[in-house]
């Protein structure tokens, strides 16, 4: 099947907030232990390569075949805190991108453009909700290892949100 590339929506970082935060209550995010059980609720399918498949340093990928027919291909060598957040940042691009080109679509990690920001915006927003993770921080004097824990990502997650939301 031929892929067009993803395209940025052009939203700004309060409507991508937004939407991943609907969405992230809908699907009740911060209770759900695997986050692939959204992704089959979905119609998509989380697939697993090995470290020789992805030479070109890919880090996860998302193919669109269609309205609830996707599947995302994660490394089988990350630990589950990245795996949590590739899968969330590939729901990004299905959410924001796909509606746009309605056709066939890809979406690889590669580098730092509109595209992948807005991924990871909607990544961090649908993980670790504005309020709820301000809150957080606050009952556990901002300790970052705990907030991960509390949120299931890495700390290095918790400290770019820390960044983007004291930014914002």
């Amino acid at each position: 099947m031929e892929y067009v590339d993803a395209e940025a929506s052009g939203l700004s970082k309060a409507r991508i907030q937004q939407i991943a935060e609907d969405i992230s209550r809908k699907f009740d995010v911060l209770n759900v232990e695997n986050i692939a059980d959204i992704v089959e609720s979905l119609g998509g399918v989380i697939e697993y390569s090995s470290m020789d498949e992805f030479s070109e340093a890919v880090d996860a990928s998302l193919f669109v075949d269609g309205e609830a027919d996707y599947r995302i291909v994660l490394p089988d060598f990350t630990p589950v805190t990245r795996d949590r957040f590739s899968v969330a940042h590939e729901l990004g691009h299905y959410f924001l991108h796909y509606p746009i080109v309605k056709k066939p679509m890809k979406a690889h990690r590669r580098g730092s453009n509109r595209v992948e920001w807005e991924a990871n915006w909607f990544a961090a927003s649908l993980l670790m909700p504005e309020l709820e993770f301000r809150e957080t921080l606050q009952r556990f004097d901002n300790d970052v290892d705990i907030v991960a824990l509390h949120f299931n990502v890495s700390t290095s997650a918790v400290e770019t949100r820390i960044k983007d939301i004291s930014e914002a």
